[in-house]
């Protein structure tokens, strides 16, 4: 019989230590696929292909599994060291276990207990589970220790259930999350106008870009960061000679997530929901994507940012294939994920990806050897600050030069503002080079020449304007031309008329157009927003309608402007200050505020401005008197 004091000097058994930490993991694994499912269910809209929800399995899994083995491992470790009872293992085994559970089951129900009918089910829900899993696992331990054969087989079926309830939450969780349609099925008048078949779309919207500083647009040739005499945007300006290109293209607001939801489904953000960046598009509202898909297409998009990631911006709705950065922004709400520190978070995930990986992705995509015609949304981020300088291994310009300048003045000031503003150029060039990459994959596919390329902006970028304060130099808060107003380009070629455009047009006014040059609806209405633009391209009419234009609900610095521009004008308001005036064609720099001097007309625009923002209530806006709509007719703002 062995002593008290001979088993106090047994040494750890290694085997006993590595099932226990086996067992650990299993359940760990469990857990990270429990919490894994009820986030996919949370946000079914996302995964649409079981790729992308067997990816979103992976990385709670993984994580869950190794903090399972790792806790029990070091609990088996101490309870034989410390405690030298091997009968306390499977107790101490099975908090472990209740630990882990409550761990990750928290991060889904955070709220007081009584907070909600939901949040307090929940609580019940994870008191049960924890009793249930404490039993579970002490069994598993209990009969692993156990070295009658007996014992081995008990062991086999507990970890066989374990198995067998771990498939079963997985795969209904799937199928719970898959069943969700890519698409609402929205019915199309006609499937194809075109008599010569159904033309490829390519649409590419690069973060941040000013119109005035593509060659296309007037800026200098000579400015070119490479110093080729070429200019920051070769390919780009090779697009608008042989396209169309629009001199007043405005956005409705100066922010990523709205400017592209706006894009995708040509409604105002007061009117889609997205009213600024990592807010989901609701599942209401059909997306271009969702119509392409539809009617055939296959949709497949890359994206550069996090906050545009399928998960998070929800604008994955009717892609087939939806490539972001990858796994971030995916796991953020996973208590796993979150545990992680956020620098090891940011390097393993980073928040951006570069513009030629964007693309590379993009080609692959493209030669995936599907034979029907494509949409293709590209977006690409570089021009966003931190700008890099790619000419040479200098630190990016970012917020900490920004914030400097605040406390620099004469030459100082002035050399580093040069510094953004070159540095600025240079993402734009970098940005550039890359769309010909795409392009050059594009044509060697042999599609170019059946494919509608659209280049946009979703919003511009503040410079070092004197007319700003510092604190909005090298960013995009405020509604001026350089932010509202951006690059709007349409080419192909026998299809799309050559020449400039200049008459104002929406970026919400895209996506009709595509649908129409595709041959898959006819011309919109006169008058309203969300309008194809083909005939204007044409040279035919084009009625001009007021446009509103939102600040940056992100910028920090106490600016919550709204404008609306028309024929020319731009009146601007902003709470806590005086109303602006602005004469566009006279003043393009809006240096001159006119509303005290033609007070009239900025009586007559404030009062459309209220009424447009009332339609966007839903509710019937107050109808106007004779003589205030006759005034606005005769000014060229209504028709």
């Amino acid at each position: 019989m062995t002593s008290r004091d001979d088993r106090a000097r047994r040494p750890p058994r290694i085997g006993e230590i590595l099932f226990v930490a086996a067992v650990s993991g299993v359940l760990g694994l469990c857990s990270g696929v429990g919490e894994s499912v009820v986030r996919a269910l949370q946000h079914s809209f996302y995964f649409h292909t079981t790729r992308s929800y067997v990816s979103f399995l992976a990385v709670p899994a993984f994580w869950y599994t190794v903090a399972g083995a790792v806790v029990g491992a070091l609990v088996a470790l101490g309870v034989l060291v410390f405690v030298r009872r091997r009968r306390v293992a499977p107790t101490a085994m099975a908090v472990g276990a209740v630990f882990l559970l409550i761990s990750y089951w928290g991060s889904i129900f955070r709220g007081r207990f009584f907070g909600s009918l939901g949040n307090a089910l929940g609580h019940l829900a994870m008191f049960a589970t924890a009793v249930i899993v404490f039993v579970v696992a002490r069994h598993l331990v209990s009969s692993a220790i156990a070295l009658a054969p007996g014992g081995r087989r008990r062991t086999l079926r507990w970890g066989a259930s374990v198995v067998l309830v771990f498939v079963l939450v997985a795969g209904v969780g799937g199928w719970a999350a898959l069943s969700v349609p890519a698409e609402p099925g929205r019915d199309l008048p006609v499937m194809s106008l075109r008599a010569d078949g159904a033309l490829n779309v390519l649409l590419i919207t690069i973060d941040t870009l000013r119109a005035d500083r593509l060659g296309c647009y007037g800026y200098p040739l000579e400015r070119s960061p490479l110093g080729d005499a070429s200019g920051t945007s070769p390919v780009v300006d090779g697009l608008a000679s042989a396209g169309a290109r629009f001199q007043s293209a405005i956005v409705p607001m100066i922010a990523t997530d709205p400017s592209h939801a706006s894009i995708m489904t040509s409604l105002y953000p007061a009117e889609h929901g997205v009213l600024r960046n990592a807010v989901q598009l609701g599942r209401e509202h059909v997306t271009l994507a969702e119509i392409f898909r539809s009617a055939g297409y296959r949709t497949g998009a890359a994206v550069s940012v996090w906050h545009l990631d399928g998960f998070v911006s929800g604008l994955s709705q009717g892609f087939g294939d939806y490539f972001d950065r990858g796994f971030h922004d995916r796991y953020e709400h996973h208590s796993a994920w979150r545990r992680l520190p956020r620098g090891v978070r940011d390097d393993m995930f980073a928040l951006t990806c570069g513009a030629y990986t964007t693309c590379e992705r993009a080609i692959q995509w493209l030669g995936d050897g599907d034979e029907r015609p494509f949409f293709l949304w590209v977006h690409l981020f570089d021009p966003h600050r931190s700008y890099v300088c790619h000419e040479s291994d200098a630190a990016p310009f970012d917020r900490v030069d920004v914030e400097r300048m605040a406390e620099l003045e004469g030459e100082e000031l002035a050399e580093l503002a040069a510094r953004g503003s070159r540095f600025y150029d240079s993402e734009i060039r970098y940005a550039d080079a890359a769309i010909g990459v795409l392009l050059d994959g594009v044509r060697q596919g042999g599609d170019l020449g059946e494919t509608v390329v659209v280049v946009v902006s979703d919003h511009g970028e503040h410079m070092d304007e004197p007319r700003l304060e510092r604190a909005q130099w090298f960013g995009h808060s405020d509604v001026f031309e350089e932010t509202c107003r951006v690059p709007l380009i349409i080419w192909r070629p026998g299809l799309v008329k050559v020449g400039v455009v200049s008459e104002q047009v929406s970026v919400m006014d895209i996506g009709p157009t595509l649908l129409e040059l595709a041959g898959l609806v006819g011309p919109a209405e006169p008058g309203e927003i969300g309008r194809s633009m083909v005939e204007l391209i044409d040279g035919g009419p084009w009625t001009e309608i007021p446009l509103v234009i939102d600040a940056n609900p992100h910028s920090g610095t106490d600016i919550e402007g709204r404008a609306l521009r028309a024929n020319g004008w731009k009146f601007v308001t902003r709470p806590g200050s005086g109303a602006e005036l602005y004469d566009l064609k006279t003043d393009p720099d809006e240096l001159l505020n006119l509303v005290h001097t033609d007070s009239s007309r900025a009586t007559l625009l404030s009062a459309e401005l209220a009424r447009i923002v009332h339609v966007w209530s839903g509710e019937e806006p107050p109808e106007a008197d004779a003589e205030t709509r006759e005034k606005l007719r005769a000014l060229g703002y209504v028709h």
